[in-house]
């Protein structure tokens, strides 16, 4: 397009300047700090965002801030609030970023094809940078103060970003990068859309957008890469767009973005923190607006009950998706924060930030988080194609990394010491099978996943809310060759984990009551609980945040040199003894039938479990006293 920049500021100015929409969404800090100190993220101290600006400043130390800065993210909270108050430092701050990267970044379809690592034209990076630099050139197009030679080269850079996106093979359509893509390239082309090669674009990002919703979003809203806060983001930046009313053609649009975010609400624990399973930091909702989204029942997850309106139900399972979520209590105001939580991770739909973390799950109770995942970290350091870690499936060689995608790291159980294979393993979809609420109030998920081509893995998670959890796992190999499991927990940092006989106690401030760890069979071992381990291999650590590593109590429970293992362990809030009779436990060999017993405060409790393979399941539950020395004596006491 030969356009010179005169034209298209002349025909710019006879229009209402729109808003800038993406600002909020994608903030990256305080305006004023920024513009005075520099650009700080990720426990870094400040950039300066001054030329000549070091465009690579961490290419090789951190991949997500040197991607976040080429994304121009710094930029986002100060285009908002020039959107919004028109403030002409704003723009002429944003002005002289965007020109440094312009003129240190030429366009050429030759240079972007063979950039490799260079963020300068990474797809997503000039996804997330086109709205900005189109909003920049059309609010500066109004400013008599801005010369138009200033402007050329930011018209002809945006040229270029048109054209890179233009073609699909630039396009990541597998994953969220693809998204932030054609929204990038649908509100540049809007802002644009009087000139008419640039319209042709808006209609191109409208059908790559709808195309990528029926592709990575399952019918029961759930975004498909195992993240909630990719789930969080990405229908975040599609309900934006569906606001704008640009798309009035897709009326359909505005009621998956709502099924988007009643599915988001169950992603909030009751602390108003995000469900941090995958790559996914705990995003604290505290300050959150949650307004400007389509769901009644969102606002009031986000609002803490403040307002919107509470969810009927106590246990949603997104059963295409692969997440089952229990939440025994939607109480608004002090009693928010008390409701008993349990959701779980089931799916494998891609290699797409997919972690090793089959069957796991986050528990939150009595006011506090009991067991935790390991979180996100960082994407830090690339392995070498061909390379060991690059076979087992780790894209990132940072141990750190390395450390919370790996199968230990979480609440499920690992065979042999190794991690679930993600590179060679075809995804299986969902691993949900069965569910339910009983009278006595007891919640339950089954679910049923392959690993390692011949493994079984069942696990049937049963929870009696601010009373008692029940994790029970069957695994079978069908070759029938020996092998070492463990099932392992990851403790909340706030918690204290001691040794009780041949069982564990969980502590802390923030719990009225303490937690007793029994294992209810008698073959599988109790392990020491580990915290922060350093050598031979990182073990309990845990990662809230993006460039966070923190430690925690990591225990294992155990089972070796066998073709199949059982574990049955039991969480049980109690003041006292938490007792098993090893006698009084009934396990099938195809773990599809199971009785168990325990006695906690003077009470004996029985649960049994029927999981035909055809079917209804059945969970049976009764208490009654403890009669005379019942179990008193059993080794497996925890005090």
């Amino acid at each position: 397009m030969r356009l010179p920049v005169e034209t298209v500021c002349n025909t710019l100015q006879g229009r209402e300047l729109a808003p800038y929409r993406l600002g909020r969404l994608l903030a990256g800090g305080d305006p004023d700090t920024i513009i005075a100190e520099g650009w700080s993220a990720r426990e870094r101290p400040p950039f300066p965002l001054t030329a000549p600006i070091d465009w690579n400043h961490l290419d090789d130390v951190d991949r997500s801030w040197n991607f976040d800065l080429h994304a121009w993210r710094p930029l986002q909270g100060i285009l908002d609030r020039h959107s919004r108050t028109s403030r002409h430092a704003d723009l002429a701050f944003a002005l002289s970023v965007a020109e440094d990267w312009v003129r240190s970044h030429p366009y050429s379809r030759r240079q972007h094809q063979s950039a490799g690592e260079d963020f300068s034209w990474y797809d997503m990076a000039v996804g997330r940078r086109i709205p900005q630099l189109a909003y920049i050139l059309d609010a500066a197009c109004r400013d008599p103060s801005v010369k138009s030679e200033r402007l050329e080269p930011l018209w002809r850079s945006l040229l270029g970003h048109f054209d890179y996106l233009s073609d699909d093979g630039n396009v990541v359509f597998h994953s969220n990068h693809g998204f932030y893509q054609a929204v990038g390239q649908f509100f540049a082309a809007a802002r644009l859309a009087a000139f008419e090669p640039l319209a042709e674009f808006e209609d191109q990002a409208a059908e790559r957008l709808l195309r990528m919703i029926d592709r990575h979003f399952g019918a029961d809203g759930v975004h498909l890469e195992h993240s909630p806060e990719y789930h969080y983001a990405v229908s975040g930046a599609i309900s934006t767009l569906a606001r704008t009313e640009l798309l009035t053609e897709f009326p359909s649009l505005r009621a998956r973005v709502a099924r988007m975010d009643d599915a988001l609400a169950w992603m909030i624990l009751p602390n108003r923190r995000l469900l941090n399973v995958g790559d996914s930091d705990r995003v604290d909702f505290g300050g959150r607006r949650s307004s400007e989204r389509e769901s009644d029942v969102l606002d009031y997850a986000m609002s803490g009950g403040v307002s919107g309106e509470a969810p009927a139900q106590h246990l949603a399972v997104f059963a295409d998706s692969g997440l089952a979520v229990i939440r025994s209590s939607w109480a608004g105001g002090e009693d928010f924060p008390k409701a008993s939580y349990l959701a779980q991770t089931a799916a494998f739909h891609s290699r797409v930030h997919k972690q090793a973390d089959d069957l796991s799950f986050v528990w939150y109770d009595r006011g506090t988080d009991i067991l935790i995942d390991a979180g996100r970290y960082g994407y830090l350091g690339r392995t070498k194609p061909g390379s060991a870690l690059w076979e087992r499936g780790f894209w990132y060689s940072d141990p750190k990394r390395i450390y919370v995608e790996s199968t230990r790291a979480h609440n499920t159980v690992e065979i042999d010491g190794k991690s679930f294979d993600r590179k060679r393993s075809r995804p299986y979809g969902s691993a949900i099978e069965r569910w339910g609420e009983t009278e006595r109030g007891l919640f339950f998920v089954e679910t049923h996943a392959r690993q390692f081509r011949t493994m079984r893995h069942a696990r049937v998670l049963v929870l009696r809310p601010e009373e008692w959890l029940l994790v029970f796992d069957w695994l079978w190999d069908n070759r029938k060759e020996d092998h070492a499991y463990r099932q392992w927990f990851h403790v909340a940092p706030a918690l204290t984990v001691r040794q009780a006989g041949r069982g564990l106690t969980i502590s802390g401030d923030a719990l009225d009551t303490a937690l007793k760890v029994v294992s209810l069979l008698p073959f599988p071992t109790m392990g020491t609980p580990v915290r922060g381990q350093k050598t031979p291999e990182l073990l309990g650590w845990w990662s809230e945040q993006g460039g966070a590593f923190d430690p925690v109590t990591s225990v294992n429970v155990s089972v070796g040199d066998a073709p199949s293992a059982v574990f049955a362990t039991l969480f049980a809030f109690s003041d006292d003894a938490v007792c098993a009779d090893p006698d009084a436990q009934r396990v099938n060999a195809s773990g599809r039938n199971a009785r168990f017993r325990w006695r906690a405060e003077g009470v004996t409790h029985t649960l049994s479990l029927d999981r035909p393979a055809e079917g209804d399941m059945s969970v049976d539950y009764s208490v009654q006293p403890a009669l005379g020395r019942e179990m008193a004596e059993s080794q497996t006491c925890v005090r």
